[in-house]
């Protein structure tokens, strides 16, 4: 069974993930958050784009992002962007092969089911895995 065999409830937590992340989790196959932090929570979130952007980031993504087919997808911020699921929270060397290439650490999150949103829908971001009330009619 697989994640996307369960009819999982929509979310009411999401994460704030920088710009170009958030974006590569969307459309490059990132399926490993780091943090520094250790979460119990499994099950369904949203993807939230924070408003700051990770230039560092960018440069070091430059090649997996126009390994992208144009016309990209813009990299949105201060915004939901898709829903996912927290399968696992490991430490970076438990990080499976396949996906180790993401994994910094100290803590990773091991996401399945990434799921754009139609259309993003403006909000504040916030630290940590944060409520988001009021969102429970989102369309995909």
């Amino acid at each position: 069974m697989t994640a996307s065999d369960v009819l999982l409830p929509q979310p009411t937590r999401a994460l704030s993930i920088r710009q170009p992340w958030a974006w590569a989790i969307l459309y490059a196959g990132k399926r490993v958050e780091n943090r520094t932090w250790y979460t119990s929570y499994r099950g369904p979130i949203y993807i939230h784009a924070g408003l700051k952007v990770d230039h560092d980031g960018m440069s070091a993504l430059e090649d997996v992002i126009r390994a992208v087919p144009t016309p990209r997808p813009p990299a949105v911020t201060g915004a939901l962007l898709a829903t996912a699921i927290i399968l696992d929270c490991v430490q970076a060397e438990q990080v499976p092969p396949p996906l180790s290439s993401w994994a910094t650490g100290p803590w990773c999150l091991i996401l399945g089911d990434v799921q754009p949103l139609l259309d993003p829908r403006p909000m504040r971001g916030a630290l940590g895995l944060f409520p988001v009330p009021g969102f429970d009619n989102v369309a995909f």
